[in-house]
């Protein structure tokens, strides 16, 4: 699993990642804190062969998680807990995830 790495300010959070042919990564979205700073934007960037995923599970190993794709130009549910990050093709792919808190 990889998690999203602060940036300069407590409210942007982003990585970058490289999934070679066919692998699968998760992606942990920031828990809201105590002082109830929560998700208000979720963005990516990826190439062409990479598939994404979000799930509300605390659990994102379990087989009965239900994951929902994630589609360019539609809303993201922001209560995601996780990105699953799927590589469809024979080469290397990048993406980069960014998460804004507020």
């Amino acid at each position: 699993m990889i998690n999203l790495k602060r940036k300069n300010t407590a409210y942007d959070f982003s990585v970058e990642i490289k999934l070679e042919a066919g692998a699968t990564e998760y992606i942990e979205i920031p828990r809201v804190s105590i002082n109830k700073k929560g998700v208000i934007d979720i963005g990516w960037q990826s190439d062409d062969g990479i598939a994404l995923y979000g799930t509300l599970s605390e659990d994102y190993e379990s087989p009965d998680t239900m994951w929902d794709e994630l589609n360019d130009g539609e809303e993201v549910n922001l209560t995601i807990r996780y990105i699953k990050a799927v590589n469809t093709t024979d080469t290397a792919q990048h993406l980069y995830v960014r998460a804004i808190l507020c």
